[in-house]
């Protein structure tokens, strides 16, 4: 009996135990990216897609419609005719300007370009070159070309640069000259000379000698007719009518041992101030130096006293005219007020005011300006009517 109980037991158990049965096995789809067909312009059949290995069944691939194809041929047409980018470009935003025709320029290159009548920028100059101030000439060293006709000249032989565009008298233009190619000098030298800018003509204005040269910056008359200069101190004039002539300052009365330099015409080319040096004795109490002021025909006018110009080496600039010609400004000491500086003095006076410890005076619109180096390394501007304002 036992037995018959333990058989049933272990049948019960095994029909408890035992696995269900497995419903059937479904193919596995693999999900794949579908690659994305390239489309060139020519190119109009269905991209054909092959399903990766791992694909248990295949994939239904949508047919595109034809007008969705890129079938559109582009011809490039024909190439534009490149022409030179002008140089001018919008500020701030703005849109480019073209330059107009005529301009001149100097570009970051230092080529000098002209623009023609196209609007077209041409190179006229090489770096070094020098463009007259009307846009007519060119000079290097001592040849000259005219822009508008190409038509080169040579002035002179040997070696020399350019000293003045003459404003007043565009068809001239004042040189100087190296004839030996051994000249040397400190910021003014050479023997001055004359040339016409078309080559026609051309005038020396002193002989050839070393000992003839510039002593200073050479004055150019506002009205074509007249420069003044000086020649190791010596000072001279010349117009056309009469050419050149030293100036005797024994007519003034100035000792034999005076000099003259910086000369500078007044803005009617009526009147010339000079920078003058005469002896001082020791005991003296103030410069005999002081400002020159002569016809432009050499007369003289007035002397204002008591005033050392900088130096005779060229290192500070010629006295400046007030455009209406009633002041000058120019930059000196003095033994009352022993500081370089700029002064102040009417034309027609005989003293002067100094109006600030500063350099290179030039008159604008009623006001003197002068250049200030006490805030090193930056300096300012002091600009006066009647009292001195520091800016």
């Amino acid at each position: 009996m036992r037995k018959l109980q333990l058989v049933v037991f272990l049948l019960l158990l095994a029909a408890c135990t035992a696995n269900p049965a497995e419903p059937a096995a479904e193919p596995i789809v693999a999900l794949t990216s579908t690659p994305t067909a390239t489309v060139t312009p020519a190119n109009t059949a269905t991209p054909e897609v092959t399903p990766t290995e791992a694909s248990a069944t295949s994939t239904t691939i949508p047919t595109i419609p034809p007008e969705l194809l890129l079938t559109q041929t582009v011809t490039p047409g024909p190439r534009p005719t490149q022409t030179r980018t002008p140089f001018m470009t919008g500020f701030g935003g703005a849109d480019p300007v073209a330059p107009p025709a005529g301009l001149l320029y100097s570009a970051p290159d230092g080529q000098t370009y002209l623009v023609d009548d196209e609007g077209i920028s041409q190179p006229v100059g090489a770096p070094g070159d020098v463009i007259s101030p009307d846009g007519r000439f060119k000079l290097d060293h001592l040849t000259v070309t005219e822009l508008a006709t190409g038509q080169i000249a040579q002035l002179f032989d040997g070696e020399g640069f350019l000293l003045d565009w003459w404003l007043g008298n565009p068809d001239w233009v004042v040189l100087a000259l190296f004839p030996d190619n051994n000249y040397s000098c400190y910021l003014t030298c050479g023997v001055p000379a004359l040339a016409r800018l078309d080559g026609s003509e051309t005038i020396l204005l002193s002989e050839l000698g070393y000992n003839r040269q510039l002593s200073g910056p050479l004055a150019a008359r506002p009205d074509g007719d007249g420069l003044a200069f000086t020649l190791n101190e010596a000072a001279y004039l010349f117009d056309f009518a009469t050419g050149v002539r030293e100036l005797d300052l024994a007519v003034y009365g100035f000792p034999v041992e005076s000099l003259l330099s910086h000369p500078s015409y007044d803005p009617a080319g009526q009147r010339i101030a000079w920078a003058a040096y005469l002896p001082t004795p020791d005991d003296a109490a103030d410069y005999s130096s002081g400002i020159l002021i002569t016809t432009a025909a050499g007369m003289f006018l007035n002397f204002i006293p008591g005033y050392q110009m900088s130096g005779l080496d060229g290192g500070f600039d010629p006295p400046a005219w007030s455009a209406d010609g009633q002041w000058l400004a120019f930059q000196a000491t003095s033994r009352s007020i022993p500081l370089w500086g700029t002064f102040v003095a009417e034309a027609e006076a005989q003293t002067a005011a100094i109006a600030n410890v500063g350099f290179y005076p030039r008159f604008a619109a009623g006001w003197v300006v002068v250049q200030n180096f006490d805030t090193a390394p930056f300096g300012y501007l002091a600009l006066s009517t009647n009292g001195w304002t520091q800016v």
